[in-house]
């Protein structure tokens, strides 16, 4: 599979990743909310992180970095029985999310460059999801540690808090979201806006790869040159969207007016970026401009025509944004990386561009949602993305005709997007073998 021996898996390593998976999950639920039962669920979870580090690397270096963790995360989860300070106990959370998303990331290497779709990438895959969806429990759990408040629970609490927050990582994961547990904070809602959108994604790109894989049969993947950073552009849109998202939403509880301006400025210059040098860029750039003037404009609130004239704009230049990435994402004669980013951008677009809608709705039907009151625009865009990923928590709800209409159309993007991506990575796939 042209990967060298460091990095590619033992034998039956998956197999025994899964399994190690597997007793995770069945102690979280089972184990009792006990001093014993902590301490099993603890041995698990530290042995599940053995696992993982057997499983996913050959190399010394990564053994060596591994066990260290692997130590520090144990001595957090074992806080109580060895009588260590409280604060060590956000150690076990904290480096467990952290090492079950790095696993995940050095499992998909050879999962993702298989030639041939066999039982091992099958279990791969499936490791994947549950190493993210373990990663994402810990996050919450070491969340809930530094702010008790971070998640409501309307539902009795039952069993240990681990569970609780698994519990929400798979429902969150998976896009039920069923309510009972919804996050409150803002770096509660940005934890769940990332893993709602990377599920819908993660699952979509790898449901495309296995199927051009078999298409295929075996013929090996060309080389993709190394590219200037300068050159990746729908690379370097998706982190700078995704960042501008995370940090409207994560700090959300903070933020003033005078931050959420800045922001707002800055996914505007970024969509502008992604629109590339081309005649359609050159138009958006003027009503850009004119928005970034008017939203800051003095003693503009909320309702008023300039702010009103400035969501309509960034409602046109990231639908604009969102017809220049989609043709150079899928416009192409082959699947690499910059198609892989720019379908994963588009999907971000989506939800920014949905969310500047419900901002200009809002803006011009007070009382478009539920609870009543004015929303911020990081309120906005984690309803946006719970809409869009099809979570739907119920903590916003939409309230009058135009809100339900859009985020009914929302909803509908969010379901035939993966289904678009699927097919398109798939024929590319196959057009670039033959």
């Amino acid at each position: 599979m042209g990967l060298d021996a460091s990095a590619a898996p033992r034998q039956a390593a998956f197999h025994i990743l899964l399994l190690a998976l597997a007793a995770v999950f069945a102690s979280i639920v089972t184990a009792p909310d006990s001093e014993f039962g902590r301490s099993l669920t603890s041995a698990v979870l530290s042995a599940s992180l053995a696992a993982a580090l057997w499983a996913t690397s050959r190399s010394p270096r990564l053994l060596a970095a591994g066990a260290l963790l692997l130590a520090a995360s144990a001595a957090g989860w074992f806080r109580q029985p060895l009588g260590l300070p409280s604060e060590i106990g956000l150690l076990g959370p904290a480096v467990s999310a952290a090492y079950f998303l790095a696993a995940a990331a050095v499992v998909s290497r050879p999962v993702f460059r298989a030639q041939v779709v066999t039982l091992d990438t099958l279990i791969g895959t499936i490791c994947i999801y549950l190493l993210i969806a373990l990663a994402f429990a810990c996050a919450y759990l070491c969340l809930s540690l530094l702010d008790p408040g971070a998640f409501e629970l309307r539902r009795p609490a039952g069993g240990q808090a681990l569970a609780d927050y698994t519990y929400l990582s798979l429902v969150t994961m998976t896009t039920l979201g069923y309510g009972d547990i919804t996050p409150v904070s803002g770096p509660a809602r940005a934890l769940t806006v990332v893993q709602a959108s990377l599920g819908v994604l993660y699952s979509a790109i790898a449901v495309a790869r296995l199927v051009a894989v078999h298409a295929i049969g075996g013929t090996a993947p060309a080389a993709e040159p190394r590219l200037p950073w300068q050159r990746q552009r729908l690379r370097n849109l998706f982190f700078a969207l995704t960042l501008l998202v995370v940090l409207p939403i994560a700090f959300d509880d903070v933020a003033g007016s005078s931050l959420h301006q800045v922001l707002g400025a800055a996914l505007l210059l970024v969509a502008l970026y992604g629109l590339g040098a081309g005649t359609l860029a050159k138009i958006a750039a003027v009503p850009t401009l004119v928005a970034l003037a008017l939203q800051a404009w003095p003693g503009a609130t909320s309702g008023d025509a300039p702010e009103i004239l400035a969501s309509g704009i960034r409602v046109c230049v990231f639908g604009a944004g969102i017809a220049v990435v989609a043709h150079r994402a899928f416009l192409r004669d082959e699947v690499n990386r910059e198609v892989l980013f720019g379908a994963s951008s588009l999907y971000v677009l989506l939800g920014i561009w949905a969310a500047a809608a419900f901002t200009l709705l809002s803006e011009l039907t007070p009382g478009a949602f539920s609870p009543s009151g004015s929303y911020s625009p990081g309120q906005l865009l984690y309803f946006s993305f719970m809409t869009l990923t099809t979570t739907g928590y119920g903590d916003i709800v939409p309230t009058n005709r135009s809100t339900e209409l859009l985020s009914g159309i929302t909803a509908c993007l969010g379901i035939f997007y993966p289904a678009i991506l699927v097919a398109r990575l798939v024929s590319l796939s196959s057009r670039s073998q033959r």
